[in-house]
């Protein structure tokens, strides 16, 4: 499994390429890092903290969310459920500025999100 160094050498290197991503109607135009069958995708980004996590193939398996700030800091943790395939997510009180959002499976897969807080 890889380490919390190595997580965050991996937001540094998208974190560049941040501007270059486009949005459309607030979804991603871009597909995130996927490991598996498995998809998701985040809307709307940029958000005010407050998002949608949906599934490609709805399941009732949780995963553990966590989202890192541009400084490499963990600033939240948690056991997403979803249900119809949506999961939802509300960070109050959440400085404007890039995060990361690391999703992880049952099976230990990783997915990858960037995503604006305005």
């Amino acid at each position: 499994m890889p380490s919390e160094t190595d997580f965050y050498l991996k937001f540094l290197m998208h974190f560049v390429n941040i501007r270059n991503n486009a949005t459309n109607n607030g979804r991603n135009t871009h597909p995130p890092i996927i490991e598996g069958t498995q998809q998701y995708a985040l809307y709307p980004n940029p958000n005010d903290g407050n998002f949608t996590i949906m599934q490609k193939m709805p399941d009732n398996m949780p995963v553990q969310a966590a989202i890192w700030n541009a400084t490499g800091q963990r600033i939240y943790n948690t056991t997403l459920q979803f249900a119809n395939a949506t999961g939802k997510l509300v960070l109050n009180n959440t400085a404007p500025g890039l995060y990361l959002l690391q999703l992880t499976d049952e099976k230990g897969r990783n997915f990858i999100f960037k995503f604006v807080i305005q």
